[in-house]
């Protein structure tokens, strides 16, 4: 065992700080708790526009160089955004951030890296899809459901 491991890390979300128009304003979690504690240049990336849209094209591209070539083992993807006046829409209106997420991940992570994804519901078609992409590019998939996730969550 190697107890001398020195981890690096980077993170990406919407930049709390970044003029939202109101494309992106709506799917803005108003707690800047945590980047405002870890707050660092080289850690946090908020993309080539500093607005930290993953559905920018131009963040895409910018995140995919930055790190495809760095030896990254593990990326994990948790976005969503405020759906509470169509909560019944949620998997439908998350998929296109679901998509985006396992796209630069599948194109920045090591062969055999890890991968973690936060899904909601998985009833529509192309979340299946999406499911089945990770199956067949991952050596094994598991799927939990947290005992702490509400019970209206599949």
């Amino acid at each position: 065992e190697n107890r001398n491991i020195e981890w690096q890390w980077f993170a990406q979300t919407l930049n709390p700080y970044y003029e939202h128009d109101e494309s992106t304003v709506a799917m803005l979690i108003d707690d800047d708790r945590i980047i405002y504690h870890t707050i660092d240049e080289k850690r946090w990336d908020f993309g080539i526009d500093n607005s930290g849209n993953i559905m920018n094209e131009e963040n895409i591209n910018y995140y995919i160089s930055r790190f495809q070539s760095m030896d990254i083992h593990l990326i994990t993807a948790d976005g969503s955004f405020d759906v509470q006046n169509n909560p019944g829409e949620q998997e439908g209106l998350v998929y296109p951030l679901l998509k985006t997420e396992v796209y630069v991940a599948l194109s920045c992570l090591i062969t055999h890296g890890n991968f973690i994804l936060k899904l909601f519901t998985m009833f529509e078609q192309v979340t299946i899809d999406l499911i089945h992409l990770l199956y067949r590019t991952f050596r094994q998939i598991s799927m939990f459901k947290p005992q702490t996730s509400k019970l209206s969550r599949s």
